[in-house]
């Protein structure tokens, strides 16, 4: 915010007040980390104030900012009404859980599987990237997210998109490996799993 002085003699004094828990000053004293406010602020003259906003649950939160002085006559406070809303952050899911079976498969076979992911948040998903697959498991062509899937870098709130899954076994056993789907939740990276298996088993042979 930007602290103005109107009048024609500095105001000295100065000192922030008011806020408290989720609207703050950033660092938690006047004039906020970054900014530019002192003890006096000269006339016709402005200074910064940097305030954050934290919140811890999906609300709308008010306060109002004080900023008390000495006006060269007597204490005075300029105050600005604040306000901001807690949303949940970007939630992706990936359908077909808790683990999803590809089945029997033979030997030198191959079977697709298309995963749903959705975003369950309240705000965009970005730098989505899948990753977690080794062979006989990948996205299907080799790269995220696989040949017919949808998925790209972002995913907005209450969207969905597709990955292809390939389960290719080269040899008998049980496999097993598990998707995953990093990305940033308008907070940090987070990554978004999904456990899946199958079994390869010998084709079969006519003598």
């Amino acid at each position: 915010l930007t602290l103005s002085n109107s009048g024609d003699v500095a105001a000295t004094s100065l000192a922030g007040a008011g806020l408290a828990a989720l609207l703050t000053f950033k660092g938690g004293s006047y004039p906020g980390t970054g900014g530019a406010g002192s003890a006096s602020l000269a006339a016709s003259d402005s200074c910064t104030l940097n305030l954050t906003f934290s919140p811890t649950s999906v609300a709308v939160s008010t306060d109002t900012l004080d900023i008390n002085y000495f006006d060269g006559a007597g204490s005075q406070t300029a105050q600005r009404a604040l306000a901001g809303t807690g949303v949940a952050p970007a939630n992706l899911s990936i359908s077909d859980g808790p683990s999803y079976s590809f089945g029997t498969v033979a030997v030198g076979g191959t079977a697709d599987k298309t995963f749903t992911i959705s975003n369950t948040g309240d705000l965009l998903a970005s730098a989505l990237s899948g990753s977690g697959l080794v062979a006989p498991f990948t996205f299907k062509g080799g790269s995220y997210p696989g040949v017919g899937g949808s998925c790209g870098s972002n995913l907005a709130s209450g969207s969905t998109c597709l990955i292809v899954v390939n389960y290719s076994p080269t040899a008998a056993g049980v496999h097993g490996d598990t998707i995953s789907i990093s990305y940033n939740n308008a907070i940090t990276t987070v990554t978004s799993t999904r456990a899946v298996d199958g079994i390869a088993n010998t084709p079969a042979n006519l003598t």
